[in-house]
């Protein structure tokens, strides 16, 4: 291998803290879908080809547990400030071939000309070869994920969250934001904030970035992968040639460094460090790591997605958690312990109603376009918008409509905090009115509308759905638990105290009739 080569292998292996933008990267060619100058043809550039003469694209899009629109996109994660929202919006478009590359920088490379999308005279000039700090190439990092996943900030300035920002599936179903960044010195409304010393996330506090624990199987920073050969290893520690990682890295993304199987015990050792919690061995068996070390989240987590009305910009109405009705602070909220399916230890979730309009005689999902015109019509009738709107589907054709629910929880891990923040206290649990024994509200329970017993997987813990005396659904684990001695704590300790008394009042007797 040449010196020349090598450096570039080991340009793009580096950390990103390492290097920002990767100027050793050769220049790269834009290449169309058959391995043609795209600036020639005129056609898009397709990056698992354009990126074919050093890395295998048929096998990282083969080995990729990401959708295939994202396999084979190299340009989402590895170019610096990709427009993604850009991305999405073109692909869904009349002319989606060319989504991939007007995320590219706001369109720097090309520029739209009524319907047709056109290469600028610049990218033409060099006949579609460009430098790596021109393209922006770097190695995937945390905030390369966040543009899909959930709210990832790195910035020194403080975090906000704007009315039109993307919210992934990290923060929408799970609250959680990944940031280093103190609550205290953010830019969100965060109720008595000025006294939290914590950070969002205490692994991103530490600068860990997405990659750290959820990486390439065969990369070599991480001691590569073991074969079948060697399941007698928990850990292997011999690193795979970094140039074959760099060719052909795998994109089935594991969970967890040096042989860690996803669980926190991939890096940490707990055993180690909590002598001081009593019947440690049961606790380490009954209870994850996250119900004690995720207390409280603060990011928008859905509450209720109704998709049986409209708001006021034609879209389902959405309730999200934390959000206070008086000054709209963020109140953040404590997460539901559940019973995991998988291991049937306790953890936190988050718990979504969601709300749709279905044909029962078909068990069919009604239609978002029969819903608009649905509801559109229920604004022109003087009858109930429940009634309006099942006369408008009776009229389309649908047999027996009726309001669907599905109750989904989502499994939290994102949000940790450092350990003065987690709960250490028996009585944060062990107490009628503890963790094990709360609820987390659903949202209003309209007239019309049936109780939901929907759920969405087979496998999802064991949830109880109440309704209050103000119509509000509520749901709380359906499991009993064993919380006898710390319930009846003080009852045994007045029982204590009485005996005590008792034994005090004999001694005293005895030394008296002593004195005598």
């Amino acid at each position: 291998m040449s010196i020349f080569r090598a450096l570039v292998l080991i340009s793009l292996w580096m950390p990103l803290n390492v290097i920002a933008a990767n100027h050793m990267h050769p220049d790269v060619q834009l290449l169309d879908r058959n391995g043609q100058p795209a600036v020639v043809t005129g056609l898009p550039m397709a990056s698992d080809v354009t990126c074919n003469d050093c890395h295998d694209g048929q096998f990282i899009t083969q080995n990729h547990d990401h959708p295939q629109h994202i396999a084979t996109n190299c340009l989402l994660c590895h170019t610096d400030n990709y427009d993604a929202d850009a991305y999405f919006t073109v692909r869904d478009s009349n002319a989606p071939s060319w989504a991939m590359v007007s995320g590219l920088q706001q369109g720097r490379f090309v520029r739209k000309n009524n319907d047709a999308w056109l290469w600028r005279s610049e990218v033409i000039a060099n006949e579609g070869t460009l430098d790596a700090a021109t393209l922006g190439i770097k190695a995937s990092d945390s905030e390369a994920c966040g543009q899909c996943h959930g709210i990832v900030y790195a910035g020194s300035e403080p975090l906000t969250i704007g009315a039109t920002d993307t919210i992934g599936r990290l923060t929408r179903l799970e609250g959680a934001i990944y940031s280093g960044q103190k609550l205290s010195v953010s830019g969100l409304n965060i109720a008595g904030k000025a006294t939290q010393d914590r950070a969002f996330d205490v692994h991103a506090e530490r600068l860990l970035e997405c990659t750290d624990c959820h990486r390439a199987a065969n990369n070599p920073i991480h001691g590569g992968a073991h074969g079948e050969n060697l399941s007698h290893l928990k850990y292997d520690p011999r690193q795979s040639d970094l140039s074959s990682y760099l060719e052909r890295p795998d994109h089935n993304l594991m969970i967890g460094v040096a042989g860690g199987d996803g669980s926190c015990k991939g890096c940490h050792e707990p055993e180690d460090n909590h002598s001081w919690l009593p019947e440690t061995e049961r606790h380490f068996a009954t209870v994850s790591c996250q119900a004690c070390h995720i207390t409280e989240l603060y990011g928008p987590a859905l509450k209720l997605v109704d998709d049986t009305v409209r708001d006021a910009t034609g879209a389902p109405v959405l309730e999200w958690r934390s959000k206070s009705k008086a000054n709209n602070a963020t109140l953040g909220f404590e997460p539901l312990l559940l019973q995991r399916a998988n291991d049937g230890k306790w953890a936190p979730y988050n718990v979504t109603l969601y709300r749709f309009w279905r044909d029962a005689a078909t068990n069919e999902t009604i239609s978002e376009a029969m819903v608009d015109l649905a509801w559109a019509n229920s604004q022109q009738s003087n009858a109930s918008v429940f009634g309006a709107m099942t006369a408008a589907f009776t009229e389309m054709g649908v047999a027996q409509a009726e309001i669907a629910t599905v109750i989904t929880p989502t499994a939290i891990n994102h949000g940790v905090s450092r350990d003065s923040f987690a709960l250490s206290e028996c009585e944060a649990c062990h107490t009628l009115n503890g963790r094990m024994q709360m609820s987390l509200s659903l949202g209003p329970m309209p007239a019309d509308y049936r109780l939901p017993t929907g759920q969405d997987v087979a496998s999802v813990p064991k949830m109880a759905v109440s309704l209050d005396s103000e119509n509000q659904l509520h749901v709380s684990s359906a499991d009993s638990v064993d919380l006898e001695l710390r319930n009846n704590t003080p009852i045994l300790l007045s029982i204590g105290g009485l005996v005590g008394v008792f034994v005090l009042f004999v001694v005293w007797r005895r030394f008296k009739r002593s004195e005598r």
